[in-house]
């Protein structure tokens, strides 16, 4: 990047990639047809809630996922307290709010393998027409983990 210092690089590619997710997947559907939101609730977990094994924390981004009817939640806890994963969830608003965790789905690097503890910041959770999911890693210029989409 010309005239930008070394140390400001990362955070306008880090500022540039999520910009280009918020247009490409936020704006630009959007524009195709009216949307309204409404919120209706939200939901707390204690900190030592466990779903399959697993502790269900740090969650981040969701989507929809029309055809199964559930939702896709990505946990950002850095791999930390588990492998990287997202869950699968069941959310009713009626007669109570409730989000019930009914699946979790570990996720592996290009070689097949859980990512090591701490090396993935997964952030946004999107799913796309042909039925893949589209993940961000927001990454860690301190430590090395660069910005990436899986």
């Amino acid at each position: 990047m010309i005239g930008i210092p070394a140390i400001w690089q990362e955070k306008v590619r880090l500022f540039l990639c999520n910009a280009f997710l918020t247009i490409f997947f936020i704006i630009e559907p959007c524009l195709a047809k009216t949307v309204s939101l409404e919120f209706l609730d939200d939901a707390n977990f204690p900190p030592n809630f466990y779903f399959a094994g697993t502790r269900f924390n740090g969650l981040s981004g969701i989507t929809y996922d029309e055809s199964l009817a559930t939702y896709h939640i990505i946990s950002d806890d850095r791999a930390r307290f588990n492998p990287a994963r997202y869950y699968s969830a069941r959310i009713s608003a009626l007669p109570e709010f409730k989000v019930e965790p009914t699946e979790v789905v570990f996720l592996k690097n290009n070689a097949n393998v859980y990512y090591p503890r701490a090396s993935v910041d997964f952030e946004g959770i999107v799913i796309l027409e042909n039925d893949n999911l589209l993940i961000s890693n927001e990454g860690n210029r301190r430590q090395g983990i660069p910005v990436s989409l899986m």
